[in-house]
């Protein structure tokens, strides 16, 4: 959502500033959440007796492919077609652990990074399906949204 300065966001800047190379097929799929939803569904749960712990995600689940065409869709560019292996990402995210290591400079390509980015990260929601909770936003809606607020928006402001 707007404001928030998470690996959405980072990805969406990255795309914004010609900086993102895609690693892998980017077929693997994230539970990810617009804030919006997230405070409705707290609202709901508050008019709601029943005290539960419950794991929020907005479903379906997207893959990283269908979320970075969206932004590269969003911001009106044409997407990267150089797509590095996956292998070939893992190497060159050794190569910068091992570059930190001995700089003690942090670099913001790790074999850690690119590891969570190629890799599934799904929230189980079974018990929030079964309260019947309609999301006001899809998550389509909801990444345009955040990218005319937090990109378009102010670079037509500050011109």
């Amino acid at each position: 959502g707007e404001n928030n300065r998470g690996n959405i966001y980072a990805l969406m800047n990255q795309i914004a500033l010609n900086r993102f190379m895609p690693i892998g097929k980017y077929d693997n799929r994230k539970s990810i959440a617009y804030v919006g939803n997230l405070v409705e569904f707290i609202l709901f749960s508050l008019n709601n007796n029943d005290y539960n712990l419950i794991n929020y995600a907005d479903k379906p689940d997207m893959t990283m492919k269908k979320i970075i065409t969206l932004i590269y869709k969003y911001f009106g560019k044409k997407e990267n077609k150089i797509i590095i292996p996956y292998y070939l990402g893992i190497i060159i995210g050794y190569f910068f652990d091992i570059l930190s290591f001995f700089s003690r400079i942090k670099f913001s390509i790790s074999s850690i990074r690119i590891k969570k980015f190629c890799s599934d990260s799904i929230i189980n929601t079974d018990k929030l399906d079964k309260l019947n909770y309609k999301l006001s936003f899809n998550m389509e809606t909801a990444l345009k949204y955040v990218i005319n607020r937090e990109f378009v928006h102010k670079i037509h402001t500050n011109q």
